[in-house]
């Protein structure tokens, strides 16, 4: 099996590169430092069989794979591995079209049984996402990942681009974050919004 790492941390993806190849010899596994990268290297070889993702390589922008990816023919199946384990992220993940997350933390077991779940077409969770209802209490799922995205210093606009959404949806979520969480700037939205665990 051809696996790709795309993840800027090189002694972790190192790490994991030799991890997988010494447990099954047929596996061939390559790393590259950023999604550009993995543009290139896809282009270059070929279609790898599954690709390991740090979804922060480029700040929030390591969803932008995923557009690449569904301009293909057949899909390449993305396993995230993340630093950051907030259920707000693996659902964003997911809904991009991500069939794995896991934490960096993760046990060397779970790592593993994850490559091999997505290798035979499964997906796999490390923990389970949260429901796309109501979470700690008023604020919702995409709340959070609005949330999330003011986290990582986005604008508006940039938002709205992401979780493809107008602008004015962006704002009108932004104003019921700060009427919910008590606050009146983004700054202050951020740190509530950790202080509760909601990013």
């Amino acid at each position: 099996m051809k696996i790709l790492i795309i993840d800027d941390q090189i002694l972790f993806a190192e790490g994991v590169k030799n991890l997988i190849e010494n447990y099954d010899e047929s596996n061939q596994v390559a790393c590259v430092d950023n999604v550009d990268n993995g543009y290139a290297f896809i282009r270059d070889n070929g279609k790898p069989d599954l690709i390991l993702l740090d979804i922060n390589i480029d700040g929030v922008r390591g969803f932008r794979l995923f557009e690449y990816l569904n301009t293909m023919d057949s899909k390449i199946p993305v396993l995230i591995v993340s630093a950051n384990d907030s259920p707000t992220i693996a659902t964003m993940a997911m809904e991009k079209g991500a069939l794995g997350f896991i934490s960096k933390c993760s046990r060397i077991e779970v790592m593993l049984e994850a490559v091999q779940k997505l290798l035979c077409g499964q997906s796999y969770l490390s923990k389970p996402l949260p429901e796309n209802t109501e979470i700690h209490g008023h604020v919702t799922t995409r709340q959070q990942e609005v949330l999330y995205l003011l986290s990582q210093g986005l604008l508006n606009k940039q938002i709205a681009s992401e979780l493809n959404i107008s602008a004015n949806t962006v704002k009108a979520h932004v104003h019921d974050l700060f009427k919910h969480l008590k606050v009146s700037n983004r700054t202050a939205a951020v740190k509530s919004a950790k202080r509760y665990g909601l990013i």
